[in-house]
């Protein structure tokens, strides 16, 4: 027999019948496929245990009368001296809620200690104080959108010390996203953990109100929690697998919803505060702020490791930084004496070498003017006959963004999607001159051509039939 048909015929819940399995009243036989096989004996012993509990007998002594520990006669006789001791306690309680309302009392003019005289002290029976505690959650909506808040904030964490402390864009290949997604969740492996162990929630769970905690009602421990958050990610999501995690959460939320146990809460508790109206404005905000984060990260990563007055070697690491992370350079570098040479060459280490050199790659060379060892201005001067030119725009480009960039009054505020589009189409005029200023630095540029006509996508074209030569000059001016 399925937990399904013994739901429907004896009228107990899922949740009722594996609470006795795990307290040892019951054992199913499991299936080869691991779904648990409820033996006639097992829907008997279920009735037994249900009609024991009706008459309010505790865990304990049904344990003890399955045993054979005790007899069921003598339990039954405590339980009469029980019920008796409850009915006095009763009328006892009758009796003071009828001289509370002969008095005529409201709850304004109530004198508590003129009545509580007359109860009896005791730890347990009617008059035992009431433990209040957290109603019982499933919630699973609210469960669900606190759980991919978390997840959100744990991959803002991590996207915040890739952008800012390691100074590296992620790409968007297939294998990238692969690595970020293992990284995230062993991210969250590492934070959750934390948070319920010493904050006793995340961030998700404190917007709504949720709660968790062990049986004792304390935090969880680390290694608890540890645990729980293992459990979430194999058995709540599949390790993020796609379609399969559609597939553990779907039956996750049907198990929540219908007040089911789930497998990382068998060991803690799970409630709800409360359910008032604020918590979800609570959650509203915090997701304009995650957006608001997402937004301001990338500008705030973009701005260089040098800012203010820069001297070459600055001004060299900062086109670098940015050309590692918009990803253009490859493995060129430039140097702190205006020349390009590939990663591995020994000038990058500060040594001579005309190994990999502007020179060889035919790459153009930024001659510095420099005072008081600060930078002061850095030119471009190239003349070619190529057949077609995009006139160095990959290396003014950074330049130029090196430069800007570094000015105390960038920043990510100011560094919008259409400030750098407005830049690079200035940037990008084929065969124009152009002059303007940005944040106290002057950029311009002449081009000087014969021969060759502007081209579509940006730079000069050839003219066939035509001997031409073009000269470009392009300098940048600090304030």
């Amino acid at each position: 027999m399925t937990i399904r048909e013994v739901e429907q015929q004896l009228g107990m819940t899922r949740a009722n019948i594996r609470f006795y399995e795990k307290e040892g009243l019951l054992s199913p036989r499991r299936e080869s496929n691991g779904y648990r096989d409820y033996s006639p004996q097992d829907v008997e012993t279920l009735k037994k245990i249900q009609l024991l509990r009706q008459l309010h007998l505790d865990l304990d002594t049904i344990r003890a009368l399955q045993r054979g520990e005790r007899e069921l006669g003598e339990a039954m006789e405590e339980q009469l001296a029980a019920l008796a001791s409850q009915q006095r306690e009763l009328e006892e309680a009758r009796d003071i809620c009828q001289a509370i309302e002969a008095d005529g009392a409201t709850y304004a003019t109530l004198q508590p200690d003129r009545y509580r005289e007359r109860i009896p002290r005791r730890e347990s029976g009617y008059f035992a104080p009431p433990q209040d505690a957290p109603p019982a959650v499933g919630e699973p909506w609210r469960r669900f959108f606190a759980r991919m808040l978390d997840l959100n904030l744990y991959a803002l964490a991590g996207l915040s010390v890739e952008l800012l402390v390691l100074h590296r864009f992620p790409s968007d290949t297939l294998l990238e996203q692969f690595f970020h997604g293992v990284a995230w969740l062993l991210l969250m492996l590492f934070l959750e953990p934390l948070l319920l162990s010493t904050w006793g929630s995340t961030p998700g769970k404190w917007i709504f109100g949720l709660v968790v905690r062990d049986r004792n009602g304390g935090k969880l421990t680390y290694g608890d929690a540890l645990f729980r958050t293992w459990l979430v990610l194999w058995s709540g999501m599949a390790l993020s697998v796609p379609f399969v995690t559609l597939y553990r959460l779907y039956k996750s939320w049907k198990a929540c919803r219908a007040g089911e146990e789930l497998p990382w809460e068998e060991e803690g508790s799970y409630s709800i505060r409360d359910r008032k109206r604020r918590r979800i404005l609570l959650y509203l905000a915090a997701v304009g702020a995650y957006c608001f984060l997402l937004w301001l990260l990338p500008r705030q990563a973009l701005l260089p490791l040098n800012r203010g007055e820069l001297t070459p070697a600055q001004f060299a690491e900062n086109v670098n930084d940015l050309g590692e992370k918009i990803k253009v350079l490859g493995d060129l570098r430039l140097g702190e004496d205006g020349a390009w040479y590939y990663e591995e060459s020994p000038a990058m280490a500060g040594r001579p070498s005309t190994v990999g050199t502007a020179q060889d790659l035919e790459l153009p060379v930024f001659r510095y003017t420099v005072e008081d060892g600060r930078l002061r201005e850095v030119t471009l001067v190239w003349t070619g006959e190529e057949r077609m030119s995009d006139l160095w725009f990959r290396e003014r480009f950074l330049a130029a963004m090196a430069a800007l960039l570094a000015q105390p009054e960038a920043n990510a505020f100011r560094v919008t999607d259409r400030e750098m589009q407005r830049i690079e189409g200035k940037l990008k005029r084929p065969a124009e001159d152009y002059d303007f200023e940005r944040w106290g630095v002057e950029v311009s540029a002449q081009v000087e051509s014969e021969g060759y006509e502007p081209a579509l996508s940006g730079g000069i074209l050839f003219r066939e039939g035509e001997d031409g030569w073009y000269r470009l000059t392009f300098t940048i001016r600090f304030p």
